[in-house]
């Protein structure tokens, strides 16, 4: 949880220290921008990326799109499990938009995740001086056990293009990646129990992004989830403790986004 948090915060830190190329780059059918530009070194392009296309009769660029325009971006990811050796004990989906603000994005998403139990929880430790009947240490869900999924979370993301000269295919003219960390509010069904569960939570993802045109990109994200979930009391003095579960899980996700 620590790690979410602080990528949280740095996400917001990380947003004032880029240089605003879109403050000097606008819309334009000057044909030769492309090479103004990169002959301005006033100018940085190291977090946003301009299409070009150069007309081979004149020789100039005739066709361009610069990235720091787009103020949206809508995604759809399909999750798995995180562990490749049973992908399919955990599948989701998950809609995400990002909104644009002056350096940073702000970022919302819903997801539906559908999970055996043991790959989003354990079972409760078994005490024996336990007097509540209804304490969820009592009944002890089988690994293979259904829980499914739904949290909305709002959160704010960071968009960069990083220098790697070790590995030039992620460095790419055409290769996003980003960060982004959410508060999320989860609904959860217990198919062993037969009751539903809520609670806050929190997630932070990192997200390769390959554009193939000025409008659409395919991608794969990591993500990380926490979250801490309570079923309605049995009884008005049962422990808020005796109702909990803790859920922590990671996921793999491929993705496909419009920009606009």
């Amino acid at each position: 949880m620590k790690m979410a948090l602080f990528l949280f915060f740095f996400i917001i830190a990380s947003g004032w220290a880029q240089i605003e190329t879109e403050k000097w780059i606008q819309e334009t059918d000057d044909p030769m921008i492309y090479d103004k530009i990169q002959k301005n070194k006033a100018v940085t392009l190291q977090n946003d990326i301009l299409y070009k296309e150069k007309n081979s009769v004149t020789g100039v660029y005739d066709s361009i799109h610069y990235t720091g325009h787009e103020q949206n971006s809508l995604t759809a990811l399909l999750h798995l499990n995180s562990s490749i050796q049973v992908p399919f004990n955990l599948i989701g989906l998950e809609l995400e938009y990002w909104r644009k603000l002056t350096r940073t994005w702000l970022t919302f998403n819903g997801n539906y995740t559908k999970s055996q139990f043991g790959e989003l929880t354990l079972n409760r430790t078994k005490k024996s001086n336990t007097k509540n009947p209804s304490a969820e240490e009592n009944f002890q869900r089988k690994d293979s056990s259904t829980l499914t999924l739904m949290s909305g979370g709002i959160g704010f993301g960071y968009r960069f293009r990083p220098q790697l000269s070790f590995w030039p295919t992620l460095e790419s003219a055409d290769v996003f990646h980003s960060v982004s960390a959410y508060l999320t509010y989860n609904l959860m069904h217990d198919d062993f129990r037969g009751k539903d569960y809520t609670g806050p939570g929190i997630s932070a993802d990192y997200q390769l992004n390959k554009r193939f045109g000025s409008d659409w990109g395919i991608g794969a994200k990591f993500a990380y989830h926490i979250a801490f979930v309570n079923r309605a009391r049995e009884f008005a003095t049962e422990p808020s403790s005796d109702t909990r579960l803790n859920l922590s899980w990671a996921s793999l996700a491929i993705s496909l986004a419009y920009f606009f």
